[in-house]
Order: structure tokens, then sequence, then C-alpha cells
């Protein structure tokens, strides 16, 4: 919470709205940045249709990025060291005119040259390695973020899967029809700002492991009021 508390609001704002927004979403992760990008990647793709991940095995990048547009957004993992393939991923990217949101560590440098919003985690730990607790919990309030913004979208999506699931006899899809069922009757009878509560719930719930909320209920809408959620929702999104 300390990592999310400490940043900007205008600038989760308009990274939470560029990623909602996007047409396509462009994942990249190298080296130890891999794992985040592949854990965004399969937060992102239960709401949001079209998530691209880079680098994908077995293919070259710049044939896979030949497809970036003006109307995709990218989110780049780039805790510690940033390799030349990262940069030249976000200089390609802001000359297609597509949105760059980049996730580093406090120490690394980024500018408006590469990203139009950096979103900076603590990383120090008492060890040789550094701590990718406030990256994860980073990701998953921004796909949290996302997925409230587009509504009722995300839990049609999110439905559809589990119903491939059960047509496939895949088991678990239990847990998925009871949060459906928590998130609606919680829609119906509590404030906007606890709705957006209620859906980040109901994603824990689907993932059967929480991540970013810590306490009680009580103390967990108070966090989330203090850091601004849920962010505004777009327009035309239900």
């Amino acid at each position: 919470m300390r990592t999310i508390e400490a940043m900007r609001s205008d600038d989760l704002s308009t990274a939470v709205t560029s990623l909602s927004r996007a047409e396509k979403i462009w994942v990249v992760g190298f080296g130890d940045n891999y794992p985040l990008a592949h854990f965004a990647r399969a937060q992102l793709i239960k709401v949001k249709p079209d998530i691209r991940m880079i680098p994908l095995g077995g293919f070259s990048v710049p044939e896979e990025f030949a497809s970036i547009r003006g109307s995709d957004s990218v989110l780049a993992l780039a805790i510690g060291r940033r390799t030349r393939m990262l940069r030249s991923i976000l200089q390609s990217a802001r000359l297609a005119d597509a949105k760059t949101i980049s996730v580093t560590d406090l120490a690394s440098a980024g500018g408006t040259e590469l990203a139009d919003v950096t979103l900076r985690c603590r990383t120090s730990g008492l060890t040789y390695f550094d701590s990718l607790a406030s990256p994860v919990s980073l990701i998953t309030y921004l796909c949290m973020a996302v997925a409230d913004r587009l509504g009722q979208n995300a839990v049609d999506r999110l439905r559809y899967i589990d119903s491939i699931h059960s047509d496939w006899g895949e088991p678990g899809s239990h847990r998925f029809k009871c949060a459906v069922l928590n998130y609606s009757k919680c829609k119906k009878r509590v404030k906007t700002e606890k709705a957006g509560f209620s859906f980040a719930f109901f994603l824990t719930c689907v993932n059967r492991r929480p991540r970013f909320f810590s306490g009680g209920v009580t103390h967990r809408i108070k966090q989330t009021k203090r850091i601004g959620w849920p962010p505004e929702r777009i327009s035309g999104a239900e």
C-alpha cells in the first residue's frame, strides 16, 4: 500500500485510462521482468481481449511489434537494468502515437522521452535481490482498476471464459459463479466507491488468493478511498 499511496493520483488515473481505452495492450518485460509481464498479461486477458506479450518465445520482436497502432497502449515492466530492446520498443511505441506506461523502481532513470507515465515501486530489500512485492501489488491494482473501468464488459468476458471451462469439463467454475453473485449483490446495495472494492474482491475470489488488500472489509475500503479508488469510469464502457 505504501508504494501506491506515494504515487501521484493523476499518474495512476492516466495509466488506468490508457489501458482501459486501448484497442490492444502490449505487455513488455525482459529478463527478470518477464515473470511480472507474464503475471500482468494473465490478469488483463481475463477482462480485456487482445493482450499482446513481448517477448514471445521463438518470434522476432520487430515482426510482432509491427502491429502496434496509435490506439494501443504499452505496459513496460522495467525493474532494475533496462535493456536496449526495451528502450527501442518504447521509442517505437511513442513514434506510433501509442500510450506508454513504465513500471520501474525508485533508482532507475525515467522520463517523458520513454514513457507517458512512469510508476515507481519500492524494491529495496534486506537480501541481495530486489523485492517484487510492490511491483506485483501495483500490477494487481492496475488490473483491478482496468476491470472496474470496463464494468459489465469485464464481467461478461469472465462469464464467457467460465462457460468455456465448464464446457471443457474443467473444475473450479463454481468459484467464479459465487464471486459473480457476490459482486452483483454488492453492486445493488452499496455506493459506487464501495462497488469498486467489490470488483477488486471479486477478482480476488476468482484467483483464489489475496494479492493486494489486507485486513477487514472496513480497513480495505478506507485504504482504497485514500488512493482514489475506484477511478472514474469511461463513458460508454458498460
